[in-house]
This record gives structure tokens, C-alpha cells and sequence, in this order.
């Protein structure tokens, strides 16, 4: 295979992996309460133990490529991913304050100020839990 042919598969499979792990923490987990997105763990109790086991042979299959093609391990920092999500979701929000709002129609006055001052307080919260994050350990 070429380089990029390996390059591809490799992204092909930490996507697998990543998507497997997803699957199963949502299952095997009672989630924290969302406020905007509500997640239902609709899987039937019945089902979970085939799905576990899919999971597992799926994995194995991962592991057959990964030995195969020599596929490398790759190290996600959590508070490298982390920081780098709240840095994105800052900038989103800082996008829904009235100075944008406009953009998509008319806000009425009495909207502004209360708009802008909740959205700078997000922006200000989700600051401070990045550099709480990404504050070296100790």
C-alpha cells in the first residue's frame, strides 16, 4: 500500500474505534442530564449483550488490519481535545451575540443587552473551565 492509502485506512479505523467506543460508554452508562440535547438509551436491555459482542468482533477485526498494515497507535490528549472544543464553542458563541444575531433578522431592543450579557457570561464560563482544563498538573 501506498503512503496515503496507509494514511486513509488509518483514519478509516480510528474512526471505527472512536465510534465503537461511543457506542459502548452510551450504553453501558447512565449519561448527566442535557438541557438542550436529550439522549435516549432506547437500546433494549435484551439486545446489549449482541451488541457487546459485535463490538468485540468488530475490534477484533480492527486489530487483524492494525497488525496487518502496521497501523500506528495514536495518543489523543484529552486536554489537548478538550481545550481545543471549548476554544471552538467559545468562538461559536461569541457568533450568537446581537452583534451577529442581526445577521439572520431584525432582534428587538429589549433583546440586546440580556442577549449579549448571557452570551458573554457563557463565553467567560466556558473560558474558565478551558484554562482549568489545560492548566499544567501539579
Amino acid at each position: 500500500m501506498t503512503e496515503a492509502q496507509l494514511r486513509h485506512l488509518s483514519s478509516v479505523m480510528r474512526r471505527l474505534d472512536e465510534v465503537l467506543l461511543e457506542i459502548e460508554s452510551a450504553i453501558e452508562s447512565s449519561r448527566p442530564k442535557e438541557i438542550i440535547i436529550i439522549h435516549q438509551n432506547d437500546v433494549p436491555s435484551s439486545r446489549k449483550p449482541a451488541i457487546f459482542a459485535e463490538i468485540e468482533r468488530l475490534r477484533h477485526e480492527l486489530r487483524k488490519v492494525k497488525e496487518r498494515y502496521k497501523l500506528t497507535v495514536e495518543t489523543i490528549s484529552d486536554r489537548r481535545s478538550f481545550t481545543a472544543k471549548l476554544a471552538l464553542i467559545a468562538i461559536e458563541l461569541e457568533g450568537a451575540n446581537s452583534r451577529y444575531m442581526a445577521a439572520y433578522g431584525v432582534l428587538h431592543q429589549e433583546e440586546l443587552a440580556p442577549l449579549d450579557r448571557q452570551i458573554n457570561r457563557m463565553v467567560e464560563l466556558v473560558e474558565n473551565l478551558r484554562m482549568m482544563i489545560a492548566a499544567p498538573s501539579r
